[in-house]
């Protein structure tokens, strides 16, 4: 009776659990690796660079609103070329962070800070190394 008793108990805590703390979405956000990815490279116009670098760091908590976008990064490649990388679970995540509120704002501001137009390239992501992911 005792083990019925804790079979209960436990199957109690995990239902309310997911329903109250999405553990659902936790296992599919942070156990499983994502599957796709962006990159997106920026030439800032010379004198701009810490522009940008605010622009990038300003990108964060906009990104951070976005739940179909698991990992965002965003990196210094030398002097002007920048980097921002990021991964999603699916096409949705992907398809939604394209349209959302940082490629709006880069959209706007990209013949002030960029020497270029920026390059956003698709990519699907074969490995990763990172704690507590399972690899297919």
């Amino acid at each position: 009776m005792a083990s019925y008793t804790y079979l209960i108990v436990i199957i109690h805590f995990v239902t309310n659990w997911n329903s109250c703390c999405g553990f659902s979405e936790f296992i599919t956000k942070n156990i499983f690796m994502d599957k796709l990815a962006l990159m997106a490279t920026l030439k800032a116009k010379k004198g701009k660079e810490a522009e940008v670098e605010k622009f990038l760091r300003d990108a964060l908590p906009l990104v951070e609103n976005e739940p179909g976008t698991s990992t965002w990064y965003a990196l210094k490649l030398d002097e002007e070329t920048y980097i921002i990388f990021d991964t999603f679970t699916d096409e949705k995540g992907r398809e939604e962070h394209l349209t959302g509120k940082v490629a709006k704002a880069l959209e706007e501001k990209a013949k002030d800070l960029f020497s270029l137009n920026p390059v956003i390239e698709k990519l699907d992501i074969l490995a990763v190394k990172m704690p507590e992911v399972i690899q297919y």
